[in-house]
């Protein structure tokens, strides 16, 4: 269990990027984003529950600064295939996220533009079986321009464009084993509550913003972060794009 709270410890830091991979690309020719990923996910406290056999049918609960977020769909369990690579929870790079999906026998939901993005990078965490975790850097890169990996900062830099100030990322997170406990997820730090809207495809999502005192007045759009569960799955999309772009993103979203 100790080894998934720090996944997602983890994970939600690695939602941004830090000030010296932000001083680095602020000194890379001007036509290059000076967008810096806001510290909105800095932390995520990890509330193990006290429950029983019946966790996977329970909802595994969001919290911001100590806020209780309406609830989400339950995380009911979710058949996985093995892949034969370790569980222990290390870091393994996939080929691609639909490679993945078919690899381990789940769908996931596609956002428009995802599919043909060429920049996405994909890797993936199994905990014993029980809780797997997906991430997808890059997931979609609207109109950004000039893409470049970064191998110092295992991240590309870009030209923000003027709906997309950075990639959206997405990260995928489900139960795979009853045994699997609840808990809960507590974004820190200068995340807020924005809405709860029910997306074109019938699910409740919840958006979070940045209200980090850096960006009012920098010219840079709030990081936002939209956070929802279609069939057993949590899904984590996070950018410097609108509320209204970020909707649109979710309502996008298919098997198809």
């Amino acid at each position: 269990m100790e080894k998934i709270r720090q996944a997602i410890d983890t994970r939600l830091a690695g939602q941004h990027l830090p000030e010296t991979v932000y001083d680095a690309l602020c000194a890379r020719p001007a036509r290059r984003s000076r967008v810096r990923r806001a510290a909105a996910l800095l932390a995520a406290v990890c509330v193990l529950g006290g429950a029983t056999a019946l966790a996977a049918a329970r909802l595994f609960g969001m919290n911001v600064n100590g806020r209780e977020l309406p609830p989400l769909e339950p995380m009911t369990m979710v058949e996985t295939a093995d892949t034969g690579g370790p569980a222990d929870g290390t870091e393994q790079q996939a080929e691609g996220l639909d490679a993945l999906s078919r690899a381990l026998g789940v769908p996931f939901l596609w956002a428009e533009g995802a599919r043909e993005n060429p920049y996405t990078c994909v890797s993936y965490q199994n905990f014993g079986g029980e809780y797997q975790i997906v991430k997808a850097k890059a997931y979609l890169v609207g109109d950004l321009r000039d893409l470049v990996w970064q191998d110092e900062y295992d991240y590309y830099s870009w030209t923000a464009g003027t709906v997309y100030q950075t990639p959206v990322d997405l990260t995928l997170e489900w139960v795979s084993d009853e045994a699997q406990q609840p808990f809960d997820t507590d974004y820190l730090g200068y995340y807020a509550y924005a809405d709860t809207f029910t997306s074109a495809g019938g699910h409740t999502v919840n958006l979070l913003v940045d209200t980090a005192p850096g960006t009012a007045g920098s010219g840079l759009k709030p990081e936002c972060a939209a956070v929802f569960v279609a069939d057993g799955v949590r899904y984590t999309l996070s950018g410097h794009v609108t509320q209204q772009t970020m909707r649109a993103i979710v309502d996008s979203m298919s098997y198809a």
